[in-house]
C-alpha cells in the first residue's frame, strides 16, 4: 500500500504482515501524506513486514512494534523513517517497541524524526531490536535495551540525537544490550 501526494488515511489498528506466512509494505511519501492509526501499528506482527515514511511524510499512531511475536518464519519489520518524516507514538503509555518477541529494525536518517513516550529495544526472550539515529533524532522519556532475555543495540551517528532521561540495559542475566555513538556531532543518550 502507498499513501502518496497528500493522501492523509486514518484507521482503528494497522498490521503490515501479520500471520506468519505473510509479507505486507506501506510507503507513506510526500509533504502532506500523513496515517493515523487510533491504535496500534504493527509492523511484522508473525509475519514480514515494513514501513517507508520519507519526503516529509508523518505516522501517528498510539502505540507502536515492529518485529512482535514469532511467527512460522519470525516475526520481523523493518521501519525507515528519512527526509523530514516523522512518526509520533503518542497515546497514554505510548511505547514504541523494537524487536518484541520478533526481530525489529528502525532507521530513522537524513533529518527524520520519532516520538515516542517510551521505548523498549529489544524485549523478550528471542527478541532483537536495533535502532539507528543518523543524522536524525528520537524523542522519549526513557529507553530500556535488552530487557526480559532480548538483545537490543542502539547505534547514534553523524549527529544523531536522541532526547531522554532515563537509559536502563541488560534488565536480565541473559539479556544483551549495547550503545555506539560515533561522528563529532553525535549526543548520546546518557545511561543511568
Amino acid at each position: 500500500m502507498s499513501i502518496l501526494a497528500g493522501g492523509s488515511p486514518t484507521d482503528a489498528r494497522a498490521i503490515i504482515g501479520e500471520t506468519g506466512d505473510a509479507v505486507g509494505a506501506v510507503s507513506v511519501i510526500g509533504n502532506g501524506s500523513f496515517w493515523t492509526n487510533a491504535t496500534e501499528l504493527f509492523v511484522g506482527q508473525s509475519g514480514s513486514g515494513s514501513l517507508v515514511i520519507q519526503d516529509s511524510a508523518g505516522v501517528s499512531s498510539r502505540q507502536g512494534t515492529i518485529g512482535d511475536a514469532p511467527g512460522a518464519s519470525g516475526a520481523s519489520g523493518v521501519v525507515r523513517v528519512s527526509s523530514g518524516s516523522i512518526w509520533v507514538v503518542n497515546g497514554d503509555g505510548g511505547e514504541l517497541r523494537i524487536g518484541n518477541f520478533g526481530a525489529g529494525v528502525l532507521l530513522v536518517e537524513n533529518g527524520g524524526s520519532v516520538v515516542s513516550q517510551g521505548g523498549l529495544i529489544g524485549t523478550m526472550q528471542g527478541g532483537s531490536g536495533s535502532v539507528r539515529i543518523d543524522a536524525s533524532s528520537w524523542s522519549t522519556p526513557w529507553i530500556q535495551i535488552g530487557i526480559l532475555g532480548g538483545k537490543g543495540a542502539l547505534t547514534i551517528d553523524f549527529g544523531g540525537l536522541v532526547t531522554t532521561d532515563q537509559v536502563t540495559m541488560g534488565l536480565s542475566s541473559d539479556a544483551s544490550a549495547s550503545i555506539r555513538v560515533s561522528g563529532a556531532y553525535s549526543v548520546p543518550a546518557t545511561p543511568s
